[in-house]
């Protein structure tokens, strides 16, 4: 194994020097990232928004601490005990905000979230005050923290990018759009409602929304849907500080640990997530949590470490249907192969699966209690449909279906090489680490074999039920890193520990400045809002302001605005209705009932109390050409609402000669 680059009898840094340089480092990128005049709404997201995520992974600590310091196999590691709690408690503050906020109307409030949440920072207090007692902080550290440089470049990258507003991040790749239309509008719309229960004007409400809870909860901590923002995009890029953690846990002890944690921290496809209240990063803890409890069971099966492995793996499926072909699927397999021919490590293996699928049923419960169907909307033609129609189980197969076979090894390359992707640093290393482990199979370290298994599958499972966009193979940066490491060691066995050590921190450097790039893409894209610079920090609901500003200029109480081609509306401060792409909305069912103009004015103002009506026609064209969209909606159909009484709100100037504007809104009479 290399040493550090720097070798032992090299002077030491004061304590405090170095701290100031790692945190002058995350400065300096913030500063950059932001300008002069982003800096005050930064430093609001920084003081007020930082400290309500922290708030709840250290909740979710103690409460995970509370559960499984009796559970977890005697000598489990101090530092696996701590990320594993961190884990285990974030699934439990989720699940258990669905079973209340399913059960009551009154619990989806500050006054219950924050006692909550007290009571989880007390008992990781707790936990951790006879070793802060024992804690002795030495005036001065070894060289080996240079290798925090970089990392704490990526924390600064990190913020400044989380400190943008949801709607103005993600531009480039439309992200975005997830992000508005449901990671951040069902949980909304949850604290609304006062209960959570499945939309049925949002089809993405059926999802498995364990992510989404701890936003929601974020939400309930600061007391308002738009107010939560900014803690659920910090609780998502704080899923990632996690799952560097995990993954270091997850290696053996030394420079390895080192190379991981800058491999990680520095993919690029990592850090650009982390700018978006997503869940992928919660994937990619939860694998390094299973990861780190595979190791262990490899090396001393037992019992509690399969069930750990299966509480991870659970998890993850309790976030994402896709989790269980990208992490549940992997692990368990290649514990099977681990376990064949031994009857009792087959039993843990099958333990671990019941753990999983007991962590993830939750949401598999309420499912089939609204739908019939577990995994709704998917395998519809396996567990049924629910309310929906065969054209809504068309055009959501067709919208969802796999890459043809013809055209999937076009896009295999492309996480693994691509600035959006991997980096093409930590994807070279990656793939090196495990032909390397392929090439010497017996003699490689248990891990790299079981990072090679579980990258194969993750890759298979992606290219098989995926169209193949580079986000959904996330998880497997995890695994890539934990390779990318082994090759720095076999770098440093055949070339010496300074090549070994500057494989590493080239592969990271060269992940920041990708990452460093797609930034200044998105805020590149920025310029089509023509915005001033200072929009870190700022208002979300400003997004609404900037597309519907003569709309919302005489807006009123009492007044309801119907979305139809457009799900974007989680900046839209009023009362409102929308569908999804794949729903049906309040226009085209009175359409589809044969309703005439007039009749269809009546029934969405008298007994739907509609008011307005907001027509995307560009969305609808889009819809239309990639997933579909409903025939009855059409340009001669709001004609004929005008014709009976409706008036046209304009928003922007109308365009030359009998053009239609691109956005409608209709005032009805």
């Amino acid at each position: 194994m290399a040493e550090p680059i720097l070798s032992a009898t090299a002077p030491r840094a004061s304590t405090l020097t170095v701290a100031a340089a790692l945190a002058g480092g995350a400065a300096l990128v913030l500063v950059l990232a932001v300008g002069p005049v982003g800096l005050p709404g930064l430093a609001c997201v920084l003081l007020m928004d930082l400290p309500v995520a922290m708030a709840v992974f250290l909740a979710a600590g103690g409460w995970g601490w509370l559960v499984l310091r009796r559970v977890v196999p005697d000598r489990t590691p101090p530092e696996l005990l701590a990320v594993t709690s961190v884990a285990a408690g974030l699934w439990m503050l989720g699940t258990a905000t669905l079973a209340a906020g399913s059960a009551r109307d009154d619990v989806l409030s500050c006054t219950v979230a924050w006692p909550v949440v007290g009571i989880g920072i007390s008992a990781a207090a707790w936990a951790v005050h006879g070793w802060v007692r024992g804690v002795r902080i030495p005036p001065r550290v070894a060289p080996g923290w240079l290798f925090g440089v970089v990392p704490a470049l990526a924390a600064g990258l990190w913020l400044a990018g989380a400190s943008m507003p949801p709607g103005f991040i993600g531009l480039a790749t439309a992200d975005y759009y997830d992000v508005v239309s449901y990671h951040l509008q069902i949980p909304r719309e949850f604290l609304a409602n006062g209960r959570i229960t499945a939309l049925p004007h949002n089809t993405y409400s059926h999802y498995p929304l364990g992510g989404e809870m701890l936003f929601l909860l974020g939400m309930c901590l600061k007391g308002d849907p738009w107010a939560g923002a900014y803690a659920a995009k910090l609780t998502h890029g704080l899923w990632g500080v996690l799952a560097v953690a995990a993954a270091v846990t997850a290696v053996p002890q030394g420079q390895r640990r080192r190379w991981t944690a800058l491999l990680l921290a520095t993919a690029p496809l990592a850090l650009s997530l982390s700018w978006l209240a997503f869940v992928e990063l919660s994937q990619a803890a939860c694998l390094a949590v299973a990861l780190a409890w595979l190791r262990v069971w490899h090396a001393r099966p037992s019992w509690r470490s399969a069930a750990m492995v299966g509480l991870a793996c659970g998890g993850a499926c309790a976030t994402k249907y896709l989790s269980v072909g990208l992490v549940a699927a992997p692990v368990l397999a290649v514990m099977l192969v681990a376990a064949r021919g031994r009857r009792r490590l087959l039993a843990h293996v099958l333990a671990a699966a019941g753990v999983c699928a007991a962590a993830a049923s939750p949401w598999l419960i309420r499912n089939a209690a609204e739908t019939g169907n577990p995994v709704f909307p998917l395998a519809t033609g396996l567990f049924g449909a629910g309310d929906w129609t065969a054209e809504q189980v068309a055009r959501w197969d067709r919208g969802h279906a796999a890459v043809p076979w013809p055209q999937k090894p076009a896009h295999l390359p492309e996480p693994f090489v691509a600035v959006r992707g991997f980096g093409p640093a930590l994807g070279i290393l990656g793939l090196a680490g495990a032909a390397l482990a392929v090439g010497r199979w017996r003699r490689a370290d248990p891990i790299d074999r079981c990072c090679v298994g579980i990258l194969a599958i993750q890759v298979l499972a992606w290219a098989t039920l995926t169209h193949m966009p580079p986000r959904f193979l996330l998880p497997a940066v995890v695994p890539l890193a934990v390779l990318g490491a082994s090759a720095c060691g076999a770098i440093g066995r055949r070339f010496g520990p300074v090549a070994a050590n500057g494989a590493a921190v080239a592969a990271a450097a060269v992940g920041l400045a990708c990452a460093w790039g797609l930034y200044q893409v998105e805020m590149g894209c920025l310029r089509i809002f023509e915005q001033p610079a200072a929009l870190h920090g700022m208002d979300p609901k400003r997004l609404a302001e900037i597309r519907y500003g003569p709309l919302l200029d005489q807006w009123r109480h009492g007044q309801r605005l119907l979305f139809v081609g457009d799900a974007q509306v989680y900046g839209f401060p009023g009362d409102l209705r929308y569908a999804s792409a794949w729903e049906m909305d309040p226009l085209v069912r009175a359409v589809r009932d044969g309703d005439d103009a007039a009749a269809i004015l009546r029934r969405l103002r008298r007994e739907q109390g509609i008011t307005h009506i907001l027509v995307n026609w560009p969305e609808i064209t889009r819809l239309r050409r990639t997933y579909g969209w409903w025939a009855e909606i059409t340009p001669a159909l709001i004609d004929d609402l005008l014709a009976r009484g409706a008036q046209r709100l304009p928003l922007e100037d109308p365009p030359p000669g009998n053009g239609r504007p691109a956005v409608e809104v209709l005032v009805l009479p």
